[in-house]
């Protein structure tokens, strides 16, 4: 009986071992990746004669973003990819009709035509994440999309208007 208790211990803890050992192996690959990136941009902003302060301010940008964890979208998913047509179409019904029925004329389309609604959320809403700091749009371009927002908050700042001289 003793025997057994034994080689059931060893067996849990060299499999519990095993797995940290993994981890540790996985986070050390990650860490070398990004600082190796992060070397060669430092040697691509010396060799292009950047200066410090810009240099600073774009690789503090850069560890700030990698290290952001942005939630998962569809694009994300490629396996997504294998569903049918009408699996696709209930999903993306159930990730965006919640957000479109929020707003009246949407919803004012829900009652009178419920299929236009899903196919909208099929075929015209995608989901976009974003971490801090990204630009969304900027002052001057063509507005091309509609943005509903379903997480987080936006701060938006006004351009400072440039006045050219010939």
């Amino acid at each position: 009986m003793n025997v057994v208790v034994l080689v059931v211990g060893l067996f849990v803890s060299s499999l519990l071992i095993s797995q940290l050992s993994a981890k540790m192996v996985r986070v050390q690959t990650l860490n070398h990746d990004r600082n190796s990136s992060m070397e060669m941009l430092t040697r691509f902003l010396m060799e292009q004669g950047v200066p410090r302060a810009l240099a600073g301010q774009i690789q503090q940008q850069i560890r700030r973003r990698a290290f952001a964890v942005k939630r998962i979208t569809l694009q994300d998913l490629p396996s997504l990819q294998f569903l049918s047509p009408q699996l696709r179409r209930e999903l993306s019904c159930s990730i965006f009709c919640r957000t479109l029925l929020q707003h009246t004329v949407f919803y004012t389309w829900a009652i009178y035509d419920p299929p236009l609604v899903t196919s909208l959320c099929f075929r015209a809403v995608g989901l976009q994440s974003f971490v801090s700091q990204d630009e969304i749009f900027s002052p001057n371009q063509k507005a091309e999309k509609v943005f509903f927002l379903r997480l987080g908050r936006l701060s938006y700042t006004k351009a400072l208007e440039r006045s050219s001289t010939l």
